[in-house]
């Protein structure tokens, strides 16, 4: 007895279909793309435009991309028709709706495609590779401009690209994207200090003394965080979520060699704790003066960097990075040791928020009276762009991308708006830090599998 499966079963026929959420998705965007390329030139909604849409977009967007919405629906048609004839053999007949989730976000045109459709769009997207894919764009692309000149004469060719692939909406409006702001002027750390100078007086160990006990941003924080950003390119949440630690125990330098007393972390933020804070930051200045110079553990010591972007970034994303410190000078090293401190402070959502926007007013203000002809005014992630793009003149591409938490070498090379090649010979900062060497190793094997593929 044969059984037929209406779509108001959706649940028990997706589960035999097994479709991933990333196939889904991307499959979704792709028809919302070709419904905004009919909603501007009237272009018809069917298997075939769906074919012509992604070879309109090949010309315009990554390679990449291209390649991941013809895979997904690939997935997706394979999957469906693989379904389909399970059901089959066991005497289930399903149309092609049936198969699909029902938070599926599809359109009546896809939804009514009977399977002959199905199995023909399926054999196309196959045997249509990306090259392929992009003769078949150069084929349309004047037909598409002929036919959308109808309707919008005063475009460009290159506006109904954008339009028609849905890559731009701006192109609709007829408004211009602003050109990216340069946050890449080199500032040295001379320049920096010139900046510093300008803020209130204020130490980093006064401000900290200050944020843990009554929560004021004196200017102190600010140099503190400022020096910190500069020196490692962290992002400013990360300033509040590192650590300086010894490799050969792998804890906490501070803690393991008593820089900082204990009652620091465990005392009030009001009250006699501030004399406690202030005391043991006390301590803390007064031992790492002469630390460094009693047990020379430079070469030993890690920043830790807990990664602000591992949940929404690429797998490969560590959820903590590794930076060695090898040759810092003493100065530079205890601006780390008291900025790995500022994790113990437990700043909330609205404090960090309130903290950096004081840190980027101070730096801003500062940054347009001392340096010339500055289009924009100077921010904290100003300092981590500036950072990168000196790495780049300086080290090879994977251990910048590792320094700075990058897994995209799409990512890693907007930096700076052209790319500077690397040099051997370049000095741009006397002082880098050093990145861990596993990390560069798994980063380089990303890279070439992602070439290869």
């Amino acid at each position: 007895m044969n059984f037929l499966y209406s779509h108001s079963q959706p649940q028990e026929i997706s589960s035999r279909v097994g479709l991933d959420l990333r196939s889904i998705k991307m499959t979704e965007r792709l028809l919302g793309k070709l419904r905004s390329h009919s909603e501007f030139n009237c272009f018809p909604q069917n298997s075939t435009s769906l074919l012509i849409q992604l070879g309109l977009m090949s010309l315009v967007i990554k390679q990449g991309t291209v390649k991941d919405y013809r895979g997904s629906l690939n997935v997706l048609l394979s999957k469906t028709l693989s379904a389909r004839d399970q059901l089959n053999s066991i005497g289930v007949y399903v149309s092609f709706a049936d198969t699909l989730p029902e938070s599926f976000d599809g359109y009546p045109w896809f939804y009514s495609l009977d399977w002959k459709d199905v199995e023909k769009l399926y054999e196309s997207i196959v045997a249509h590779t990306y090259p392929k894919l992009a003769t078949l764009g150069n084929l349309w692309r004047p037909l598409i401009i002929q036919l959308s000149l109808q309707h919008h004469p005063n475009f460009s060719d290159d506006e109904i690209m954008f339009a028609a692939t849905a890559i731009s909406p701006m192109a609709l409006t007829r408004n211009r994207l602003r050109s990216p702001k340069n946050n890449w002027v080199d500032i040295n750390w001379n320049t920096l200090q010139s900046l510093l100078a300008t803020f209130s007086l204020g130490t980093p160990a006064e401000g900290f003394v200050s944020m843990s006990t009554h929560k004021k941003n004196l200017p102190g924080i600010a140099r503190l965080i400022t020096q910190a950003i500069w020196l490692t390119g962290m992002r400013p949440i990360e300033t509040i979520n590192c650590t300086v630690i010894d490799r050969r125990n792998n804890k906490a330098f501070i803690e393991s060699y008593g820089i900082l007393d204990q009652s620091f972390k465990l005392t009030n933020r009001s009250g006699d704790g501030g004399k406690l804070i202030d005391n043991g930051l006390h301590n803390f200045i007064k031992k790492g003066a002469t630390f460094d110079y009693t047990l020379d553990q430079r070469k030993y010591l890690t920043l830790k960097i807990y990664s602000a972007k591992t949940t929404n970034s690429s797998s490969k994303i560590n959820k903590h990075r590794l930076m060695r410190l090898d040759r810092i000078n003493h100065n530079h090293l205890q601006i780390l040791l008291l900025t790995s401190c500022l994790r113990w402070l437990l700043l909330s959502q609205s404090e960090y928020r309130h903290l950096t926007k004081i840190c980027n007013q101070l730096l801003g203000k500062a940054s347009l009276e001392i340096i010339p002809n500055l289009k924009y005014p100077i921010t904290l992630y100003y300092l981590r762009h500036a950072f990168i793009n000196d790495a780049r003149r300086s080290l090879p591409v994977t251990e910048v991308g590792v320094l700075a938490g990058h897994t995209s070498k799409r990512t890693l090379y907007h930096y700076g708006g052209k790319y500077i090649r690397y040099s051997k010979k370049a000095k741009i900062r006397p002082w880098f830090p050093t990145p861990d060497a596993h990390a560069v190793k798994q980063l380089k094997q990303h890279w070439n599998r992602s070439i290869g593929g």
